[in-house]
């Protein structure tokens, strides 16, 4: 895999009176890539962008080079992209469906096994039409990562997915040699799958990074045992169910031995991302 490179400079766009990009500049290199932010943060904006759907009103953006907005033949050669709540309204059965993408995408052994492994055969006598959300998106899924093209978008496409499906999905992008940019809310789903981050938040840039940028020898997410609120750590702040705690390894190993927290880890994009959450 090579790497992906985003540049954006001074990137502004509006929807009416809603700033949705504020001068937004920032470079990243990475083979995989999150944009993370919470509703109506920007990563839509931003993918739709990079996918040549919108166009800046100031400033420019461009991936590997390329102003997608200006290039669109560039894009249809190169990304497979899948949004949130896809929709095919088709009156077809899901087996015509993989039929012509076994076709459209000349991977037929590679659309089996995904089909095979997300249990697709289970509704593929079913019209597309009449298929559950979840269903549904199962299919918008596999057809955009069975793509042959370099580069996936995938713009927060798990929500409507049950736990074992996404695990699965999950397990094929890791293990695969696709380079993607993935559009999500959720922490641990950026630190699973990606290596490289952006941070958004109302629109204006918080953070740029990797992982091992994160990380530090004094900084730790800790899972409190709900049972003893207070016990005297140095929390930084909270988000979802962790502490981001000031400390050393030795001490929570203790508390973890002593049941006063469930346990603990090197503090990852939370050390970032649970400060903007609590000014949000």
């Amino acid at each position: 895999m090579e790497d992906i490179n985003i540049k954006a400079e001074n990137v502004t766009k509006y929807f009416g009176n809603v700033v949705a990009l504020n001068r937004i500049s920032f470079e990243i290199k990475g083979k995989r890539i999150a944009i993370l932010g919470h509703n109506g943060s920007g990563k839509t904006t931003i993918i739709s962008m990079l996918l040549g759907l919108l166009k800046p009103d100031g400033g420019c953006i461009a991936i590997n080079g390329v102003k997608s907005y200006e290039n669109h033949k560039w894009v249809e050669n190169n990304i497979s992209f899948c949004f949130e709540k896809g929709k095919f309204p088709f009156h077809i059965k899901v087996s015509s469906f993989i039929k012509e993408l076994r076709e459209i995408r000349g991977r037929k052994s590679l659309v089996d096994e995904l089909v095979s492994e997300l249990n697709i055969n289970r509704f593929e006598n079913d019209f597309i039409n009449e298929l559950s959300s979840g269903q549904e998106q199962i299919l918008y899924v596999l057809s955009t990562i069975a793509s042959q093209n370099n580069i996936l978008f995938l713009d927060e496409p798990f929500s409507h997915l049950d736990v074992f499906v996404r695990s699965k999905i999950y397990n094929y992008l890791r293990s695969s040699n696709k380079e993607f940019i993935i559009a999500t809310q959720s922490i641990d789903e950026a630190e699973l799958l990606c290596d490289t981050y952006v941070i958004l938040n109302d629109g204006n840039l918080i953070w740029q990074g990797n992982m091992t940028e994160l990380y530090d020898d004094k900084t730790f997410e800790v899972i409190p045992n709900p049972d003893l609120p207070d016990i005297g750590l140095n929390v930084i702040y909270t988000i979802e169910n962790r502490y981001i705690c000031e400390g050393n390894e030795g001490e929570f190993s203790k508390l973890v031995k002593e049941h006063k927290v469930i346990g603990f880890k090197r503090a990852g994009l939370r050390k970032v991302y649970g400060k903007i959450k609590q000014d949000y």
